[in-house]
């Protein structure tokens, strides 16, 4: 989404085209169908026929559903759906665990998102919450739509599909927004995210050549990293989408000033958290079945939110980490909170969030770990070699003074920002004043430009949700 090709070439046709048709709802909707089979299909048109499968297959049991009113036509349905991902993401994941040979099979981009998405459809369905969409293109580009196709945020039928079928209005308030959202979001993918990853790729790939003091430096970093990565994605794909006018809900909420490890997961990757919750979670039971069946069914939404990340071991155990975090921290809060009022600690004072956000983050990066790692053994050997000594010593990664410099400021400049939201600075106060709003344009701009692509062999890479 930030290829030159993209930016200087498709998105200006697709906008110019789009709203050249403004009045025109089935027109619109059939170009934005085109350009999100052209924009998934391009680098292999492969990956297309699987997009179309799965789209044929929800909306027809929908539609199927309609005429029999059949609840087994959905749930097959979605048995089918679920197939689609098993088979293309994790077959040879099983047949390596049973110990037979793996072959070659494509793994389509955005999979593990397009078939959620699509699944909501499904879903609302069954519990009563949505409509049967008779529209093939209306369909099919809510499952398609090509800013959320690849990485998220995964949306809901019951709120996306009434949209693609109103008329939308366009001004240049909301380009303002758009284009700052979009400036924002380059800022954490180039300056932070793709600068941090010329240190933290080398401390997990070859951890065995550095000390335990940049060990501990590179996973606490990989951590900064991986959110820059994913919310700056989300920011990309928020602001494209608005520039169609379909405003998306926030994916991240500032994660790491949360207090809790629960409430960091209402914070982090927010569409898909909610869907686990609802689509897993509540109907296994939730909380209301008891303390033990809680837990469980805790455990079991981050095992299957785990394999969800990856078809990998290690993708297993981190969400099973995650949910050792939870049955833990909700296990023992009682205990917590009589030992913080004996000892007169106010759980709102500054220094206690404080401590408590660090704690969070520390817990959380434990965890990435696993999750970055190219396998367990890996990520054990890694958080071993934070157990030995040994100087910082910058001449044992590619970044020079001036990288460090950056990042650092980069670091600074995003941390600034989440806690002028945290403590609910509005911005569109920057955006009513004109002198701001252009200060900010020009010094995003300027950043990008000049920070963003600075330095001998430095390039910027995929998103890291791409290959989910």
């Amino acid at each position: 989404m930030m290829s030159l090709t993209f930016l200087t070439a498709f998105l200006p046709a697709v906008f110019l085209l789009y709203w050249a048709f403004r009045k025109q709802i089935p027109v619109q909707n059939g170009i934005l169908l085109a350009a999100g089979f052209l924009f998934y299909g391009y680098a292999d048109w492969r990956t297309l026929l699987i997009l179309c499968a799965c789209i044929l297959l929800t909306y027809g049991a929908g539609r199927l559903y309609e005429r029999r009113e059949n609840r087994l036509i959905l749930k097959a349905a979605l048995v089918l759906n679920f197939l689609i991902l098993i088979y293309f993401k994790y077959t040879n994941f099983i047949l390596t665990t049973i110990g037979l040979a793996p072959f070659e099979i494509l793994l389509p981009a955005g999979v593990s998102f397009y078939v959620f998405q699509s699944s909501t459809y499904l879903f609302a369905l069954l519990q009563g919450s949505g409509t049967v969409e008779n529209n093939p293109v209306n369909y099919a580009l809510f499952v398609s739509f090509f800013p959320v196709i690849m990485s998220g945020p995964i949306q809901r039928s019951n709120e996306f599909l009434p949209r693609i079928r109103h008329e939308k209005h366009f001004s240049y308030e909301q380009f303002q927004d758009a284009f700052l959202l979009f400036l924002w979001g380059v800022f954490l993918k180039l300056v932070v995210a793709d600068r941090l990853a010329l240190f933290t790729d080398p401390v997990f790939d070859q951890y065995e050549n550095f000390t335990g003091l940049m060990t501990i430096a590179g996973i606490m970093l990989y951590s900064v990293q991986i959110y820059a990565d994913f919310s700056g994605y989300s920011c990309l794909a928020m602001a494209v989408a608005q520039l169609f006018g379909y405003p998306l809900k926030e994916n991240f909420r500032r994660p790491y000033l949360a207090v809790t490890i629960a409430d960091f997961w209402r914070r982090w990757h927010i569409s898909l958290t909610s869907w686990f919750r609802d689509y897993v979670y509540i109907p296994l039971g939730g909380n209301r079945k008891g303390t033990f069946r809680k837990y469980l069914n805790i455990l079991i939404v981050f095992l299957i939110s785990g394999l969800w990340h990856g078809a990998a071991k290690r993708f297993i155990l981190w969400g099973a980490i995650h949910a050792f975090y939870q049955i833990i921290g909700q296990a023992t809060f009682a205990g917590r909170k009589k030992i913080t009022d004996a000892l007169h600690i106010s759980r709102e004072s500054t220094v206690w969030v404080i401590v408590q956000r660090l704690c969070v983050f520390v817990l959380t990066t434990v965890a990435w770990v696993f999750f970055r790692a190219y396998s367990v053994s890996a990520a054990a050997g890694i958080l071993c070699r934070t157990l030995r000594g040994g100087a910082f010593d910058l001449t044992m990664s590619s970044m020079d003074v001036w990288d460090w410099y950056l990042s650092l400021a980069g670091i600074v400049i995003m941390l600034a920002v989440s806690l002028l939201q945290e403590h609910g600075f509005d911005p569109d106060r920057l955006r009513r004043r004109t002198w701001t709003r252009w200060a900010l344009y020009f010094g995003l701009m300027a950043a990008i430009v000049i920070f963003g692509m600075y330095g001998p062999g430095y390039s910027a890479g995929s998103f890291i949700y791409e290959g989910f």
